[in-house]
């Protein structure tokens, strides 16, 4: 069997190669950079905006995974991070179906629902979250996830096209990604975090008021723009007189979750390789929070208008599910990149 990777050198294209190798498949990269050697890999050069070298490239494969974009608003201006992401998916399923190869999984992002790029508030209307949730997106990163899960429906309704949209949060690669640092920055969140839990009601209303009227505000002026960043310090490494500043501008809109590439390719390998059919959107996540904070005091805490929850869960259980992953692709994450359950 013979597996197409676009965009095979970057994180979860890597480690996804890998685990197909494993697994005693020949494995077929394509990306933007120069030629290398990959060997036991193949190698070619090829933009999926060139959709006859990307056919070529793509003959003779049984299946293709898609992980090929601008991976953030950050990195290019908007008509780009649409041109790209868009009409690169379009082109790979489009030469997919033009020869006949009907597995294609892709790489979505939890953002296809709106929330870590958002110019305004995000507005979870139960937890956990899961793949039922409306969709409200409000910028053209996010914007075009959500359009690469219409695009992979499109091809099976069209082409008979099965696969997965992998709504990845974070991905991590634990050596290249997770240092001391970050956990030292974790430990801080979570300190943060408690001791707002200790303080009165009263004080703890009106200081989160404070919060979500200041971050508002500073998403209102779009800074997580590429017009916005290219030009000077980069949004997350903002300062601010209340420590809890930046965890209520960020790390709020990302619900506390995060993935191990490696888990990233289970979940690869097995929507390539699992008996199921249609298009499937599908979050895939670590089962904890990354706090070790109950997920529950979290959501009552920083989304106090949530009073909806579709299932109980327990102690610092993420707030996404992956359930829908675990009953399609039989998903099942081996690690854990949380602090210990406080």
């Amino acid at each position: 069997m013979k597996v197409l990777i676009t965009g095979g050198t970057g994180d979860i294209g890597s480690a996804a190669s890998k685990r197909f190798l494993e697994l005693g498949w020949d494995v077929h990269i394509i990306d933007l950079k120069d030629e290398m050697d990959m060997a036991p890999v193949t190698y070619a050069k090829c933009n999926i905006m060139d959709f006859d070298d990307l056919k070529e490239q793509m003959e003779g494969c049984d299946a293709v995974v898609h992980m090929a974009a601008i991976r953030a608003p950050t990195i290019a201006p908007n008509p780009e991070v649409f041109r790209i992401n868009v009409a690169g998916t379009f082109n790979v399923y489009e030469a997919a179906a033009q020869l006949g190869i009907k597995r294609v999984v892709q790489a979505s992002s939890i953002n296809a629902i709106g929330c870590v790029w958002s110019i305004g508030d995000i507005h979870p209307q139960y937890f956990p979250l899961d793949e039922e949730h409306p969709r409200f997106t409000t910028d053209s990163y996010s914007l075009s996830k959500q359009m690469v899960e219409d695009l992979a429906e499109y091809f099976y309704h069209r082409d008979g096209i099965s696969g997965v949209s992998f709504r990845f949060p974070w991905v991590y690669n634990r050596e290249k990604h997770i240092n001391e640092g970050y956990f030292e920055r974790m430990r801080t969140n979570r300190d943060n975090v408690l001791a707002l839990f200790e303080q009165s009601p009263e004080d703890q209303k009106k200081r989160l008021e404070r919060l979500k009227t200041e971050v508002l505000a500073f998403r209102k002026t779009r800074p997580l723009e590429y017009a916005q960043v290219k030009d000077r310090k980069h949004p997350f490494a903002q300062d601010h007189a209340d420590p809890l500043w930046r965890f209520y501008a960020f790390d709020r809109f990302d619900y506390w979750v995060n993935l191990d590439d490696r888990d990233a390719a289970q979940a690869i390998e097995k929507s390539v390789t699992s008996d199921y059919e249609g298009s499937h959107p599908l979050f895939v996540m670590a089962p904890k929070n990354t706090l070790g904070i109950s997920s529950r005091k979290l959501a009552e805490t920083f989304y106090p208008e949530v009073v909806t929850w579709k299932k109980d869960i327990q102690g610092a259980e993420a707030l996404v599910s992956s359930d829908r992953a675990r009953a399609l692709i039989g998903f099942d994450p081996q690690y854990q990149l949380s602090l210990p359950d406080a």
